[in-house]
């Protein structure tokens, strides 16, 4: 501590409690006006290292938490939509398994529908992270890298999002599918 008058040396074996140590130094410090205290403290750095540590699990479990929960939240809206548009297809279906199509073939055409709907989607995209590329915005082998395993998680994803919806429209019954358009 240094004030216009003196200079004060404060030791202490308590710096790994910091409510212990505040506390004596609030006690010495009681007859000298705040404005005159410069404070300059010494932490271990394990205690530092400590406290890093624990920040950032706790940053990375709410992170990803949130990732998760937003997963489950696209992967039920993306489905629901899908399902959807598959049951106003039905009559389609029905016309498709009724001329000689097999139950994979309508799986078939289903996700691959849903990868073409993908690929329409990502592709601006990478447009743009090609453009960070070539401007070196992005690093180049760490910035292919996120670009291509951003796109095979989408894919992924999108797929399956698609094929409970498709199982289900491939396995349909075209009797059913045609009666009732």
């Amino acid at each position: 501590m240094k004030t216009a008058a003196t200079t004060y040396l404060l030791k202490s074996k308590n710096t790994d409690n910091f409510k212990l140590l505040e506390e004596q130094i609030r006690k010495s410090v009681n007859s000298v006006d705040a404005s005159q205290i410069l404070i300059k403290q010494n932490i271990s750095l394990t205690l530092v290292k400590k406290y890093a540590q624990k920040t950032d699990y706790i940053q990375l479990s709410i992170t990803l938490l949130v990732f998760v929960f937003l997963l489950i939240n696209v992967f039920l809206g993306i489905s629901g939509v899908f399902s959807y548009n598959l049951s106003k297809r039905k009559a389609e279906v029905g016309l498709r398994v009724t001329m000689g199509a097999s139950p994979g073939d309508v799986l078939k055409q289903f996700l691959l529908e849903a990868m073409v709907l993908t690929t329409l989607g990502i592709l601006p995209g990478v447009l743009i992270a090609g453009q960070l590329l070539i401007m070196q915005y992005l690093d180049l082998y760490y910035g292919t890298l996120s670009i291509l395993g951003s796109a095979l998680f989408l894919y992924l994803l999108m797929l399956s999002c698609a094929f409970y919806p498709s199982l289900k429209a491939a396995r349909l019954n075209p009797s059913d599918a045609l009666h009732e358009k």
